[in-house]
């Protein structure tokens, strides 16, 4: 695990990582009935051991939007040695919003924000095009025509940015720290540094 959130409420919010069976990743290059790894957001409330709220993953994101360059890879190494299946998704990173969560995929090379009140996907930022996707305006690496490369540790700030490691991962470019604003009305995240 990457991260453990502990809530103002007493609760504990925790990723869990199960084995999904029966996925076809014949699209991605991998075999059409297959386990992933899938990774279950799940809200705990420790005095009674139970989960108040969970948000799966593969219910939500599909298999598809694992960024091409990590396809290789995933097949090549084959089912995870925890015992899970392919790691298509490969979280890293969970943030408490005050509405929900932003959870940070290395595989799919995006950041989504996710609304705990209707486990909608507010918003991505980076990765495949989804209509929940940000126009990102202002970064130099988008504007050239790349992209996030395994990015880490994305935050929510006080003053509502959003921050996080671009590790640029065998995209021939060196690793960055970046910063956005997010507008949810106008779709965009503008690099503030």
């Amino acid at each position: 695990p990457h991260d453990v959130l502990l809530l103002p409420n007493g609760h504990l919010v925790l990723v869990t990582i199960q084995a999904r069976a029966g996925v076809d990743l014949t699209a991605i290059g991998g075999p059409a009935d297959a386990s992933v790894c899938d990774h279950v957001i799940q809200e705990i409330d420790p005095r009674s051991a139970t989960a108040v709220w969970t948000w799966d993953t593969a219910d939500h994101i599909p298999v598809t939007e694992m960024d091409p360059q990590w396809f290789p890879s995933m097949i090549a190494e084959g089912p995870s040695a925890a015992g899970c299946g392919y790691e298509v998704y490969h979280w890293n990173a969970i943030e408490p919003t005050g509405t929900g969560f932003i959870v940070s995929f290395r595989h799919l090379d995006a950041i989504y924000a996710i609304d705990r009140a209707t486990g909608a996907v507010s918003w991505k930022l980076g990765g495949s095009t989804r209509p929940e996707s940000l126009r990102i305006l202002g970064d130099p690496v988008f504007t050239d025509g790349s992209h996030f490369g395994g990015q880490h540790d994305s935050r929510l700030e006080p003053d509502g940015t959003v921050t996080l490691f671009d590790d640029g991962t065998d995209l021939g470019r060196a690793p960055r720290a970046v910063r956005y604003a997010i507008d949810p009305v106008a779709r965009t995240a503008t690099l503030v540094d």
